[in-house]
């Protein structure tokens, strides 16, 4: 007799606050943990936190490990460590970026057709409702749309091939405001990140000259020529950071550092690459290699140096929050397990 078996597992989202900066000695932390109880085989990702707010998205992985199919978030307020609310979707697609809003989230999900051609949604999730925000086509994930929090609001980096468009828009009463406009070919892809006042994209011409667009609520304030390709940006109080390729065989990086204010730029050379940099209200960028080591980029004095990793962990750095007094979010992750942990980057 076959008898289906419905398992509820307990995920549990730890949050430990690491006391120690580079070059300390034991690592101490102090566990805050929250657990959230699920049905089935679930997994967990950080999609964004700002200092008060931490917000996941839970799914099912796929038979690869390496994705899941998002079936819902939650948010956390990192403060009272409550969960404040868990949102459900139904769409059961691949979700790529998602930030929340006053009163609800926003989020970014694709599916490829018969064709390979991916099809990605703007999504915005109130109360249970889907509100599509924003549809379009694009060759790879790394066009699919990027969410920012961006003066006061939510901003899209989009990029749509069958109409040959992209840009930068707000969201505004359930709809698109565009605030940047340009042909498809002039958007690289949607590596990009902000801040409340400055939002920088990845651009180039038609002599495929490369940039970082800077631009703020009223369109494109400059272009900074970058030499070499863009693989990562990252922007703080002051400052546009940047992780530049160049080359192939074998391939050669560089931060790339840019104070918006001054107008004048820095380079320090490294010896692999970094990922996932992430910013915020100060002068540092954190940051990790392709083994899940952490790093810290101090924008002001342009130097870099490594984090002792969390105690009791062997796991690997996947993903940061934005610092937020000197304090940032980061994921770790070992054999698909995702635990998070408060950073003192002091």
């Amino acid at each position: 007799m076959n008898r289906k078996i419905r398992i509820t597992i307990v995920l549990t989202v730890i949050l430990v606050l690491v006391l120690c900066v580079s070059g300390c000695g034991k690592t101490s932390y102090e566990e805050i943990g929250q657990k959230v109880f699920l049905d089935d085989d679930c997994v967990s990702g950080l999609m964004y936190s700002d200092g008060t707010t931490m917000l996941t998205s839970f799914g099912k992985a796929t038979k690869s490990g390496k994705s899941m199919k998002t079936r819902g978030f939650a948010t956390y307020d990192l403060k009272s460590g409550d969960i404040t609310n868990v949102a459900s979707i139904v769409s059961n697609y691949k979700v790529t970026s998602a930030v929340p809003e006053e009163d609800g989230i926003v989020y970014v999900s694709y599916t490829k057709d018969e064709n390979k051609v991916i099809k990605w949604n703007v999504i915005e999730l109130k109360s249970g409702t889907d509100n599509y925000v924003l549809s379009g086509e694009c060759k790879s994930t790394s066009e699919l749309p990027m969410l920012l929090k961006f003066s006061g609001g939510v901003a899209i980096v989009w990029k749509d091939m069958a109409g040959d468009i992209a840009g930068l828009s707000m969201i505004s009463e359930g709809n698109a405001d565009r605030l940047v406009t340009d042909s498809a070919s002039h958007i690289v892809n949607t590596i990009s990140d902000s801040n409340e006042k400055y939002a920088a994209i990845y651009t180039k011409d038609d002599d495929k000259n490369r940039y970082i667009s800077i631009s703020d609520t009223d369109g494109v304030l400059k272009r900074v020529p970058i030499d070499g390709k863009l693989r990562d940006v990252a922007i703080t109080a002051n400052n546009v950071v940047a992780v530049i390729r160049q080359g192939n065989e074998p391939a050669r990086y560089k931060l790339f550092n840019y104070n918006i204010s001054e107008d004048t730029s820095e380079y320090v050379e490294l010896t692999a690459a970094l990922y996932d940099l992430s910013g915020g209200d100060g002068d540092a960028v954190i940051c990790h290699d392709l083994d899940g080591r952490v790093y810290m980029f101090d924008a002001k004095k342009n130097t870099i140096k490594a984090i002792d990793q969390p105690e009791n962990t062997d796991g690997a750095a996947i993903a940061f929050g934005k610092i937020v007094k000197n304090k940032v979010i980061s994921a770790f992750t070992k054999d698909g397990v995702c635990t998070f942990y408060m950073i003192d980057i002091k």
